[in-house]
């Protein structure tokens, strides 16, 4: 058996099959020939609390304590589904039961997330940049130009200059004094 074909096995084979060849030669030289690393297979075992028994030489259950948790799971299975389901042929099968409550949450609040999606789907093409319109400065604030030198934070001017190369066909003085009327208009008391 090569890795893609000993990697479509549930776990539960996985460890049917090594067991097997353990029989004959040792669990690093069954993941040699496999082509798997020998950590990669104990790290799989170990997440479904098996261990190898040396006396033995099998990989086992961790403690009986297991086997009588897939065989509840295997009823409560068939109870609900009305199938004869095997849960130790799955490899989701642990994964399922530490996230029991997770998922029970979540159908509990299905009904809000989905209105939230549906929501945050119709809102994402809202978020607009407004379109900068010169003409909302109004005409009687745009006569008498006067020269006047104010000091900025570098970063500040460098973010100014970069608005301002965006709309070449506006002059400086008209964006500054956009800027400063919608302050204005914002921040008055």
């Amino acid at each position: 058996m090569n890795k893609l074909e000993f990697n479509t096995l549930t776990i539960i084979e996985q460890i049917n099959y090594v067991n097997e060849r353990v029989k004959l030669s040792t669990t690093a030289q069954v993941c040699r020939d496999i082509g798997i690393p020998r950590n990669t297979f104990r790290d799989r075992v170990k997440r479904v609390e098996y261990v190898f028994n040396e006396d033995v030489k099998q990989f086992e259950p961790l403690n009986k304590e297991v086997i009588q948790l897939h065989q509840n799971n295997v009823k409560v299975q068939r109870e609900v589904h009305g199938e004869d389901i095997n849960p130790i042929a799955s490899k989701n099968t642990n994964v399922i039961l530490k996230y029991e409550n997770d998922l029970l949450d979540l159908i509990e609040n299905k009904t809000d997330l989905l209105e939230m999606l549906k929501n945050y789907k119709n809102n994402i093409d809202i978020i607009e940049v407004p379109q900068l319109d010169i003409n909302s400065l109004p005409e009687e604030l745009q006569k008498d130009i006067i020269n006047k030198s104010i000091k900025l934070y570098q970063p500040v001017q460098k973010l100014y200059d970069k608005v301002c190369n965006k709309y070449p066909g506006f002059k400086k003085q008209d964006l500054i004094s956009l800027a400063l009327y919608e302050f204005c208009l914002k921040y008055k008391k």
